[in-house]
């Protein structure tokens, strides 16, 4: 006997960092690329200033408390090209297009 397969959307949201008392939010690069890879066929990443992350449906321009994303990823483009997601990790040019991403948009990165 089959059973028929459901497959409902899939929403997750995640936080990268949280600040503790007096702390600046600070996101980190390689913990943006694994949310990034994690999002490969299940839509784009959007991330907030907050270390906050949502996968979302390609087109989708969230609001978090009112505030949009800082950047929203697009996972095949920026790393389905990787056989491992430890080379993805360490890939300089990804690292670089992460962290400018994110600092044009107002935010705070440091490579970790």
């Amino acid at each position: 006997m089959m059973f028929p397969i459901s497959t409902a959307a899939i929403r997750k949201v995640d936080t990268l960092s949280g600040p503790t008392s007096g702390e600046r939010i600070m996101l980190h690069t390689r913990e943006i690329i694994k949310k990034i890879w994690d999002a490969q066929g299940y839509g784009n990443l959007a991330v907030w200033g907050d270390g906050t992350t949502l996968v979302i449906a390609p087109g989708e321009s969230p609001l978090q408390d009112g505030k949009p994303p800082l950047a929203i990823f697009k996972p095949i483009p920026l790393v389905a090209g990787f056989s491992l997601l430890g080379l993805a990790t360490h890939n300089a040019d990804l690292l670089q297009h992460i962290e400018k991403t994110i600092r044009e948009a107002g935010g705070e990165i440091v490579r970790d």
